[in-house]
């Protein structure tokens, strides 16, 4: 006897249907494993993240996020390692007996706490020359959120450097332009409040999904409520992301006039903080290329600016400007690196052109510190 119309529909339907399911768990299964390559935070960060979502490291990152954006995150924690890591790291102790410096930047600067052999260079000049020494570098910041870190440090943790070394890397441009361009201030205007990134739902978000991600990777659910689970999240952080804000973008098309002004005016602003109060007596502003401004100026993926020459901008126009030095690294590139290899300054594959450890450490940092000039 032949099957009938409706017993070959039904038939069919389940076959479909049957395909369609047996697809959807490979690829749910091979997505979810593919992810936790990237996006499982291993366990030994468990302690880490366990104290970064305490009661005492919730409310220390709600009062600083709301001020600064972000604070750095999990990463920094530890046993014995006090929450306002997050905001800075103790090299040496600050003393009203002694000369005090204070360090800078984004993750130029955070760069500089990164690791125990970095941090000992510190130290050791630190204790050298018996100067007190912090180090408050944050990843993604730029003038307008180091401004406020340098008053939330005064007024919150009696940090009041009489040196500060700035580090404003070339990234800074895009991020005052595309994170930063709407800051709150009071009623003048002129005073800086707050800063929220314009590129980020909450602040320090992608912390927090980084979290949630690695904590759905890790359940037990069945692969479809993983699978649901975790594009939600996924989804939730692209959603999140300001289209189009692209911190490489002024260096590659250039910056219009008014976009210049813009920033030169969030770095004035920071040099007239930091000279509002006595005790600052000497400013070091740092900058240093990027590959791509090392090549020939006609050379098709040569940068179009560079922020020294911003910064220049605004020290010459500052009435602070005999107590700034800025040490443009651009000018003297090669003998900073002279002991080093071209392709061996940067990390390899970085658009951002991050200097290698080895750079950081053994050439970067050491010519810093050899043009700082300590007398009170």
């Amino acid at each position: 006897m032949r099957p009938n119309n409706t017993s070959l529909k039904i038939l069919l339907f389940f076959f479909s249907n049957g395909i369609l399911f047996i697809s959807f768990y490979f690829f749910a299964s091979f997505w979810i494993e593919r992810s936790k390559k990237y996006y499982l935070i291993p366990e030994s960060f468990a302690n880490q993240i366990q104290i970064y979502q305490s009661e005492d490291a919730s409310n220390f990152r709600k009062k600083f996020n709301t001020q600064l954006d972000h604070i750095r995150s999990y990463y920094v924690l530890g046993e014995n390692i006090p929450i306002t890591e997050m905001l800075f790291t103790v090299i040496n102790p600050f003393s009203s007996k002694k000369l005090n410096i204070l360090l800078q930047g984004d993750s130029w600067g955070e760069q500089a706490t990164s690791s125990n052999e970095i941090k000992q260079i510190l130290n050791s000049f630190a204790t050298k020359n018996k100067v007190g020494f912090v180090s408050a570098g944050i990843g993604s910041y730029a003038p307008t959120p180091e401004t406020l870190q340098l008053r939330a440090l005064r007024d919150n943790f009696n940090i009041h450097p009489n040196i500060v070394i700035l580090i404003i890397d070339q990234t800074d441009i895009g991020d005052e332009l595309y994170r930063y361009r709407h800051p709150v201030t009071d009623t003048s205007g002129k005073k800086l409040l707050s800063t929220r990134s314009d590129s980020y739902a909450e602040p320090h978000q992608d912390a927090l999904l980084s979290i949630d991600k690695s904590n759905i990777l890790k359940s037990e659910v069945n692969i479809f409520m993983k699978f649901y689970r975790y594009s939600t999240v996924a989804i939730k952080g692209l959603i999140d992301k300001e289209a189009g804000a692209n911190v490489l973008a002024p260096l590659e098309k250039g910056v219009s006039p008014t976009d210049k002004d813009l920033f030169i005016s969030r770095v004035r602003g920071y040099i007239n903080e930091f000279f509002v109060e006595k005790s600052g007596k000497k400013l070091y502003i740092v900058t240093h290329p990027h590959r791509n401004h090392l090549l020939p100026a006609d050379a098709k993926n040569a940068y179009k600016v560079n922020v020294a020459d911003l910064v220049q901008v605004a020290i010459d126009g500052s009435s602070h400007h005999e107590s700034i030095t800025h040490l443009n690294i651009n000018k003297v590139f090669k003998s900073v690196y002279e002991d080093f290899d071209g392709d061996n300054i940067f990390e390899p594959g970085d658009p951002a052109s991050h200097l290698s450890r080895a750079a950081y450490r053994n050439n970067f940092l050491p010519y810093i510190l050899n043009q700082i000039v300590l007398k009170q």
